[in-house]
């Protein structure tokens, strides 16, 4: 072994000893509205407009409205707080033995940070290691997680992840439809996991094998935040090249992930990918060539909730486990997608 091989230093984004996801919770806001009552809510007529609402494959989202009627902090640790305890109840783990709590959000940006509001709302462990990622969009929740897999491999505390967005300040009814497009797009909504490596008896849940992204720079404005001074607020532009700028690089991230692992996409047996708006999907589907089983809880999580942002991939694995289709061995593969272009993915044992 040469020198250079023995002293590398480890890869910060995989597992050393694959902890388990030992439990997952998701927590919405109490109120739905279809489609068709948005649109009426909104004022919404514009033709091109109504059909971005109508043809995108969701049927509701949860929201809070009116818009502005719950403050930003109470609305965001509102979900984030009942999906960290259901995530902690499905792992019979109690929310103070956590050693590391990760909270990501790109609408709940807040000083001090979720995480420290969770910690002393909560009652968790003030000395807890915390991180807040923020500003990352869809694909945050998968690419907090493998740094968050990498700190559980190590200590023998379990680790929790929470995603939380709640975008219902953020629409903007200017009449356009590049707001058209995101406002018939997002909903609110909350996805945790708990991770565990010390495999306690009983330990249960799949196993973290490896992590892959790739962030594609010549569509690094394809989704982007940008200030509109006319409406004094924040504005989130999609531009229409997204869906192919994912089809064609979806497919060779997965696939070196799985190389690496002496794997093909053929001995994957469950997908759990972001529900990132009818277009998106549909790019994924063609660019992995999955069919339409693959895709149930993908295609299930946007028609019934909307994308929910960095935590859709969770609510899609909620549907998986809640399924029981899962025999022990199969594997198991989640991904996202978001600004950046970035794509990650991560590989589990079942």
């Amino acid at each position: 072994m040469s020198p250079e091989a023995a002293y590398a230093a480890p890869d910060p984004r995989a597992p050393v000893a694959g902890p388990r996801v030992v439990g997952v919770g998701t927590a919405v806001p109490a109120d739905a509205y279809t489609q068709h009552e948005l649109v009426e809510l909104w004022g919404v007529t514009d033709e091109r407009a109504v059909g971005f609402f109508l043809n995108g494959g969701i049927e509701r989202r949860h929201l809070t409205l009116p818009e502005g009627s719950v403050d930003k902090r109470t609305r965001h640790l509102d979900l984030a707080s009942r999906a960290l305890r259901a995530a902690a109840d499905d792992a019979e783990v109690d929310l103070a033995d956590i050693g590391q709590l990760a909270v990501v959000t790109s609408s709940g940006f807040m000083v001090p940070g979720l995480s420290a509001h969770l910690v002393a709302g909560l009652g968790m462990d003030p000395t807890a290691g915390r991180v807040d990622v923020v500003g990352m969009g869809c694909a945050a929740g998968l690419n907090a997680l493998g740094p968050l897999a990498a700190w559980a491999a190590v200590h023998d505390r379990p680790a929790a992840l929470v995603c939380v967005e709640s975008f219902s300040g953020a629409f903007v009814h200017d009449g356009s439809l590049g707001a058209a497009v995101v406002n018939s797009l997002f909903g609110d909504g909350a996805a945790a996991v708990v991770l565990r490596a010390d495999d306690p008896p009983g330990a249960r849940g799949p196993q973290l094998l490896g992590f892959a992204n790739l962030l594609v720079p010549d569509a690094i404005d394809a989704m982007r935040v940008e200030w509109d001074a006319s409406e004094g607020r924040r504005r989130f532009i999609l531009e229409r090249d997204v869906p192919r700028v994912v089809e064609e690089h979806a497919g060779g991230l997965v696939d070196r992930l799985l190389s690496d692992h002496g794997l093909t996409r053929a001995d994957i047996a469950h997908w759990c990918l972001h529900s990132g708006g009818k277009k998106v999907v549909a790019a994924v589907r063609r660019g992995l060539a999955l069919d339409s089983h693959d895709m149930r809880h993908t295609t299930g999580v946007l028609r019934d909730f909307g994308n929910v942002s960095s935590g859709s991939f969770l609510f899609a694995y909620e549907r998986l486990k809640r399924e029981e289709s899962v025999a022990s061995g199969d594997y198991a593969l989640f991904m996202a997608m978001g600004p950046g272009t970035a794509i990650e993915a991560a590989l589990l044992r079942c």
